[in-house]
């Protein structure tokens, strides 16, 4: 399962805004999936780094849904923050066109 979501993954090149709703939150694994068979000590690492935490405490949503979100939707200079920001900090929800994302307390 893991290999046939990565070799679909691996056939779309899209990247950038084009990325986005390119797909499901089923082409995707927990990341304990790839820890505890494959990448044990990358996801050691990464379970110790604050990425792990990206977009799951109540600060992102303050920071996002109550200050950047409206921001975007009022000033065109930075529309782009409502999308783009979550290319890096909640990439899965992006990738599904999930934007906004669902709010972290909904995990």
């Amino acid at each position: 399962m893991i290999f046939i979501s990565f070799a679909i993954f691996a056939q779309e090149k899209k990247a950038g805004d084009e990325a986005l709703g390119s797909r499901k939150y089923d082409d995707f694994e927990k990341p304990e999936v790839c820890g505890t068979s494959c990448h044990v000590d990358f996801f050691q690492q990464w379970k110790q780094s604050m990425m792990s935490q990206a977009y799951t405490h109540h600060w992102d949503e303050i920071e996002y849904f109550k200050l950047a979100v409206p921001h975007a939707e009022k000033d065109p200079k930075v529309a782009g923050v409502k999308a783009g920001c979550n290319g890096c900090h909640s990439p899965i929800a992006f990738l599904a066109g999930d934007v906004p994302p669902p709010k972290p307390e909904a995990r």
